[in-house]
Parts: C-alpha cells; sequence; structure tokens
C-alpha cells in the first residue's frame, strides 16, 4: 500500500465529504479512492468513515486520524518546501492562486505596491472559481473568498469581510423596471453565479427569513461572465461588492432591494499559505505585506 497517496486520498474525501468529488480534484476514479480508504482502514484495523448512498461523515476515529494527517501532511510539505525554497528565493518568483472575484478586485493593486516596495520579484498567476478545484500545494500562498474554509494545512488569515449585493443595469431597469420586493424577482430575469444551482435568495424581513425563489435565466459557473451579463442588460445579479466598485461608483450596476437586508451575503478574503517556520524569505516578506496593508484598511 502506498501509504503516503492513501493518507492524502484519505484527507481529500474528508474535506469534501463525497468520494466523487474527491476523486474529480485527485482525477482518478471513485474506484480508485474508495480502495485507497478502505486499504488504509483495513491496515489501520478502524472504521474512518460512515457511508451512505446519500452521505458521508467521519467516524470519532477517522476525526483523530485527519488532525493527525493534517500535522503530518503539514510537516511533510514544510520540509519540502524548506529544500525547495533556495530555488524561489533565487528567481524571485512567487506562484500565487486567487479567487476570480479577488483577481478582479483588489490583487492588482496589492501585487503593485508590493512590487514597488521589491522590484526583483516575479508573480506566477493562476485564477479559480472554485477552491474546491485548486491544489494548495502547487502554489505558495493563496487568495480565496469563501463563507468559511475546509480544514487546511496551510495557514489561514482573514484579510478582510466583504458583502454581496443584489444589482442591475440602468439599461436592464429601463426595459423592464425595478423589483419593489423580494417576491417580485419570480418576474424578472435573474443570474447565478456558482457550480451549485440556487433556487432562491433569502431576506431578513420582521417576520423572520423570507425566501425568494426564481428560475435563472443565467447560471454560470464564472462570476466574471455573470458581471458581464448583468452590465450588458440581461438580468439581476448578486454579486460581491468588492468587485463591482467601479461600476457602482460609474452607474454603470446599480443596487436592487437594497433596503430588504440580504441573508448570508457576507464573505471573508482569505490568505492561506505554508508554516512560517519553512517558509521562503520572498514569501515570509510578501505574507506579512499583505497582513500588514489589509490592516490599514
Amino acid at each position: 500500500m502506498d501509504h503516503l497517496t492513501s493518507m492524502r486520498t484519505f484527507l481529500k474525501v474528508a474535506e469534501c465529504l463525497n468520494f466523487s468529488a474527491a476523486a474529480r480534484h485527485l482525477d482518478v476514479s471513485n474506484a480508485v479512492v474508495t480502495r485507497q480508504v478502505a486499504n488504509l482502514e483495513s491496515h489501520l484495523n478502524a472504521k474512518l468513515l460512515n457511508r451512505t448512498t446519500r452521505s458521508v461523515s467521519l467516524t470519532a476515529a477517522g476525526k483523530a486520524y485527519l488532525r493527525g494527517c493534517v500535522e503530518w501532511l503539514n510537516e511533510l510539505e514544510s520540509m519540502e518546501r524548506s529544500i525547495l525554497s533556495a530555488s524561489v528565493e533565487s528567481t524571485g518568483a512567487l506562484k500565487i492562486a486567487c479567487a476570480a472575484s479577488f483577481a478582479e478586485g483588489e490583487l492588482a493593486d496589492v501585487l503593485t505596491e508590493f512590487s514597488l516596495a521589491t522590484p526583483q520579484v516575479q508573480f506566477d498567476l493562476s485564477v479559480f472559481e472554485s477552491l474546491q478545484r485548486v491544489s494548495l500545494a502547487d502554489f505558495d500562498v493563496c487568495f480565496s473568498v469563501e463563507i468559511r474554509l475546509h480544514d487546511s494545512a496551510m495557514v489561514c488569515r482573514t484579510l478582510a469581510v466583504t458583502r454581496e449585493i443584489i444589482v442591475a443595469s440602468p439599461r436592464y431597469v429601463e426595459r423592464f423596471g425595478l423589483p419593489e420586493r423580494p417576491g417580485d424577482l419570480t418576474q424578472h430575469s435573474i443570474l447565478v453565479a456558482g457550480e451549485i444551482p440556487t433556487r432562491y435568495w433569502e431576506f431578513d424581513d420582521t417576520h423572520g427569513v423570507n425566501r425568494a425563489s426564481f428560475k435563472p435565466v443565467l447560471r454560470a459557473g464564472s462570476i466574471l461572465a455573470v458581471k458581464r451579463a448583468a452590465l450588458a442588460g440581461l438580468g439581476i445579479a448578486r454579486l460581491p461588492e468588492s468587485l463591482m466598485r467601479t461600476e457602482l461608483d460609474k452607474g454603470t450596476l446599480i443596487p436592487v432591494l437594497g433596503r430588504f437586508p440580504l441573508k448570508g451575503n457576507e464573505r471573508a478574503i482569505w490568505m492561506l499559505y505554508p508554516a512560517s517556520r519553512h517558509m521562503s524569505t520572498i514569501l515570509k516578506t510578501f505574507t506579512d505585506f499583505v497582513i500588514s496593508r489589509s490592516r490599514r484598511y
């Protein structure tokens, strides 16, 4: 049994709580994931996961083993990074993974300010729509925008909080008008960003939670594609405010249903990076800079 591979497979299943999702992320078949977890359970003589046709959950032994896996793999990756750090420092290159909404927003300012202070650094940037599709071990630092993060072997720092708002273009409003209350959304064209199907938005009111259901006219995995569609006047979208600061200032996108509090609209901007004791000098300088910058805003 390849013990290291089996541990990493178990860790990915524990993160996703779904064998198929773990297999997609690892780019292997479901059968390979199932076999590796089964081999690990046989080796340990302990059941790590409760499986049914609808759900996967960790057993008590699985939770304890997960903590050990995260700690051990973190140490292993840190040792590997320390060996490779000389190469990173000599080339002055940082491999960065970044959520599309942050890449379109503040990232350029962050990199520009850092580059002015440290001009020898080069950036290798990869932009993603879903953190689940990113192998963090392939990057020096990752910026993500999430409600919450799953367990990670990396250090996770919250830089700021952004909120989602509902917007439309003046072109759309001129043709179809504005919804006056959440229930009016059923009469409008709705644009949805994300891989998980969304058929409603929830609002807080004096009577509790008000759920406004709709049938999206567009659902796209790319948040930037949804923003462009909203700007073109295709429909009403729910997007991070930080992604639309220029458009909101210019009036090319305008807030919709602003007097109705949108439930679950806050997203944290996270920076993920390896433990500091095995970081390269350039990476530590960069993460310290980003943390210090975030405290000024």
